[in-house]
């Protein structure tokens, strides 16, 4: 097998259809030169090595139970100048890697994401997961990128696509209480890398009742805050707020998972922002909850993080916030 240009590393979960189908999409790249690393337990070797016999793939065995182990084996395996992921049950397009690598040189970036569409071969795609694709897929430019890093993960991770030396800098992948994908995102932000997509929707992400989102308390709503709260506190945002007081916009359970994980870290937070409206109360985690009138026009004096879950809410509020004169990023984050 000729030294390949882009290494795919691929963890398996269990050999199914879905990973045929993963496995063929991959081979089928209009890319010459690539490799795909499958990562799994011996047992599950012997059907893919009958399948793909003279195939440029390599089997090998994780060193440890999970997926962080599964990724980092795959990482140091890859004999690729760039290193490509792909999970084992998506579609990839035929072009997505060559568009890649085309896009990750030419915008100089350090590491490339893709569009996608949500599929699924049996049920409609919910009204969720459609939000979250369209929002995922606005967000091409390293910018766009930097100011929603707070919000989710902004780069699909079977997308990701770097040189092999970025994700040495970036140390592999880690084992958090948080998903693994954002917890590299959120490192690949702090060190100052360039994220880009291009255009064109480069893979399908199959949704399915048994993905890891759905069966990891990794990946349940209060580890992304957590991973966001851990990130901000290592950030230098956190000096931005050194000489203001720290608000959270919203009272309902987003804020609270905000509030509980910067108090965890020393963090004080000052009180909660939200809407005058009958029935709002006015106290929260033994905190004021203040009106949004009364931080307008006070950058220098208060921190706000939009931690309102709803996705219209928080962009009204983002708008607010940049109407009244505030700077993302430096007078407030979305998170």
């Amino acid at each position: 097998m000729p030294i390949p240009l882009i290494s795919v590393v691929m963890p398996v979960r269990e050999v199914s259809t879905f990973t045929f189908k993963a496995i063929d999409s991959i081979l089928a790249q209009t890319h010459p030169c690539i490799e795909l690393l499958l990562i799994g337990q011996a047992n599950q070797a012997s059907p893919l090595n009958q399948q793909y016999a003279s195939a440029p793939i390599r089997w090998l065995q994780r060193e440890n139970p999970g997926i962080v182990s599964a990724l980092n084996t795959g990482l140091l395996a890859a004999k690729g100048e760039y290193i490509a992921r792909m999970d084992d049950d998506d579609i990839a397009h035929p072009d997505r890697l060559t568009t890649q690598l085309n896009h990750l040189i030419t915008h100089k970036l350090d590491l490339c994401g893709a569009r996608i569409n949500f599929f699924n071969e049996e049920d409609e795609i919910g009204a969720g997961n459609q939000r979250y694709a369209q929002w995922l897929n606005r967000l091409t430019k390293n910018e766009m990128i930097a100011t929603s890093i707070f919000i989710e993960c902004p780069i699909p991770h079977p997308t990701f696509f770097a040189p092999a030396h970025v994700w040495t800098k970036l140390g592999g992948y880690q084992d958090k209480p948080w998903p693994e994908d954002y917890d590299l995102i959120l490192r690949a932000w702090q060190n100052k890398l360039r994220m880009g997509k291009p255009d064109p929707i480069l893979l399908e992400w199959r949704e399915h009742a048994n993905r890891l989102t759905y069966k990891d308390k990794r990946y349940s709503r209060q580890a992304f805050v957590e991973a966001k709260a851990n990130t901000f506190c290592a950030s230098l945002l956190i000096s931005a707020v050194a000489n203001r007081q720290l608000w959270i916009a919203g009272t309902g359970r987003n804020a609270r998972y905000w509030f509980d994980a910067l108090l965890k870290k020393g963090v004080n937070v000052a009180g909660f922002v939200d809407l005058d409206r009958p029935k709002s109360k006015n106290r929260k985690r033994n905190r004021p909850v203040i009106r949004y009138e009364d931080i307008w026009g006070k950058q220098n004096e208060y921190f706000l993080i939009i931690a309102l879950g709803n996705e219209t809410a928080r962009t009204e509020c983002i708008h607010a916030c940049i109407n009244a004169k505030l700077t993302a990023m430096d007078d407030f984050i979305a998170g």
